[in-house]
């Protein structure tokens, strides 16, 4: 936890860290709704950042379920064959580096919604967002953000679609 002395301005502690964990640039951005207190630094700056779209995903799924297109106990089937976004061409995600691997042995077979949507927040697994995604669609997931009024963030494709990231 970052304890704050008090003398010393908040930013200058935030970039103090920002350099002893040699971050190439950090980020903070608050507002206190009872307070109206309001800090940024570098908050209005543009970062790839992967695992937000995941709090996105869970919105989506959340919805869904309130407008009846799906319940949480429902099951998916477990693949791990997505498409791109930029070329149609097909990408498969690495078991070692998901944070979920043991989700990768149900693959062939069916997983509850609830399971993927734990998964997705609690372990943060790739595999389970893009399945969910897949399911969602991306444009149901953007029509989501746009109607919570969520400005900045931007929802093009599933996690680990590198031909999409490259392209932009």
């Amino acid at each position: 936890m970052l304890s704050v002395d008090v003398t010393t301005p908040l930013n200058e502690e935030l970039e103090t860290l920002s350099s002893e964990s040699k971050a190439r640039v950090i980020a903070v951005a608050l507002h206190d709704l009872e307070s109206g207190l309001r800090f940024s630094l570098h908050g209005d700056r543009w970062f790839h950042a992967a695992s937000t779209i995941k709090v996105v995903v869970l919105l989506a799924i959340f919805r869904a379920a309130d407008e009846g297109r799906l319940r949480l106990d429902d099951s998916l089937h477990v693949r791990n064959r997505f498409i791109s976004a930029a070329d149609g061409s097909s990408f498969h995600l690495n078991r070692d580096s998901d944070a979920m691997p043991e989700l990768y042995q149900a693959i062939g077979r069916t997983t509850k919604i609830s399971a993927l949507a734990e998964g997705m927040i609690a372990s943060s697994s790739n595999l389970a967002t893009n399945l969910l995604l897949d399911f969602l669609g991306v444009e149901y997931a953007r029509n989501v953000l746009r109607d919570a009024g969520v400005e900045g963030v931007e929802l093009r494709r599933g996690v680990e679609d590198h031909a999409a990231h490259e392209r932009g």
